[in-house]
């Protein structure tokens, strides 16, 4: 039997799929990460806000992912305390 929790009041995501970034986000949820291998969707989750900042930036981030302006890299620290992105 699948156990769903909600970690937040109005959503019905498992909980560990629920990960803070509170900045410019608040949440980016991997559906399906805790039921098994397979992320099916990413789902980012803000609050409504009155820093006018946000306000701007919010918009512009739903505008960069409709036109699919976004890239997969992987940073890798190295033992150096460098980073390389691949």
């Amino acid at each position: 039997m699948k156990l769903v929790r909600r970690a937040l009041p109005g959503c019905d995501y498992h909980p560990q799929d629920i990960k803070a970034i509170l900045h410019p986000v608040d949440y980016v949820v991997f559906c399906g990460m805790t039921e098994g291998s397979s992320i099916d969707k990413i789902v980012l989750l803000s609050t409504e806000t009155d820093d006018e900042v946000l306000k701007r930036v919010r918009p512009s981030i739903e505008k960069t992912i409709n036109r699919q302006q976004y890239d997969w890299n992987v940073a890798r620290i190295l033992e150096d305390g460098s980073v390389r992105v691949e």
